[in-house]
């Protein structure tokens, strides 16, 4: 299925899509391990899934997948929280970091190491109306999600984003220091997590985190996400990867490796 990395990578290049879901080795795999501890997005998440204290991870059965637990999880759910959520319909699929689920609609919270200023209020757009280029990124992620969870749900998804508010000030117990990361035995970083180890109930008053609402956003650009979903999820499984213009871009693509089966 199309995941949200593999949507990503397509969007920079079909052929990197091919290349990633035949298991191709890129010279990005240990940098993108680095980065996940460098942008500290693993503390921000622990702190934020502090503020749901009875948020679930759904708990696989035997011979059960991910999105089949999420679906059991979510059965007769009209209010909580469910973390990892994982979803995959129709040649597509998605985590979602945190999952609020109200009788009328899903709450899909990304939660990202991203400062944001509430003083200020939200900056997506320029003044001809156009999606900044530093929100993009972030945006088009999270949009991916809705896509998915929508469809495979049938429910109203609303977009959230969970940013580091800068004008909120941090006390002894909202800093860092207080996230504790989780080794599951297990290099994939996406399988990594993080937990806060400070004062729960003091923090739901004394957090950083600004919850904001892309709903207008992320509206804007759905159209452009259902249509390179359509474009790209053929890609993945396929037998044969797709023509691509070559480019000067091309000399610098993660795929061109020392491997001599599998060099893109």
């Amino acid at each position: 299925a199309l995941s949200k990395t593999g949507f990503k990578i397509g969007c920079s290049c079909p052929r990197k899509l091919w290349y990633y879901s035949q298991g191709f080795p890129s010279n990005n795999s240990s940098n993108d391990f680095l980065e996940f501890f460098a942008d500290c997005g693993f503390m921000v998440e622990g702190m934020a899934r502090a503020l749901f204290p009875h948020g679930l991870v759904p708990q696989k059965e035997a011979g059960e997948s991910d999105s089949s637990a999420t679906s059991r999880c979510l059965s007769g759910l009209s209010d909580g929280v469910i973390f990892e959520a994982t979803f995959e319909t129709a040649g597509v699929s998605a985590r979602v970091d945190i999952l609020e689920v109200t009788p009328s609609v899903v709450r899909v919270i990304e939660v990202k190491a991203k400062s944001y200023s509430s003083l200020d209020g939200p900056d997506f757009f320029d003044k001809k109306g156009n999606l900044r280029t530093e929100w993009k990124e972030y945006i088009y992620d999270i949009a991916f999600q809705v896509f998915v969870v929508q469809l495979s749900t049938g429910r109203t998804a609303t977009p959230i984003l969970c940013l580091v508010d800068t004008a909120k000030t941090a006390t002894d117990n909202s800093t860092f220091d207080k996230i504790r990361l989780r080794d599951r035995g297990n290099e994939d970083k996406s399988q990594l997590s993080s937990d806060y180890v400070g004062d729960t109930s003091q923090l739901k008053t004394d957090h950083v985190l600004a919850f904001v609402d892309v709903a207008e956003p992320v509206r804007m650009v759905m159209s452009e996400i259902e249509s390179r979903v359509e474009a790209l999820r053929g890609i993945v499984g396929s037998s044969h990867p797709p023509h691509v213009e070559l480019s000067t871009l091309c000399r610098s693509c993660e795929y061109r490796t020392s491997e001599v089966e599998k060099n893109g």
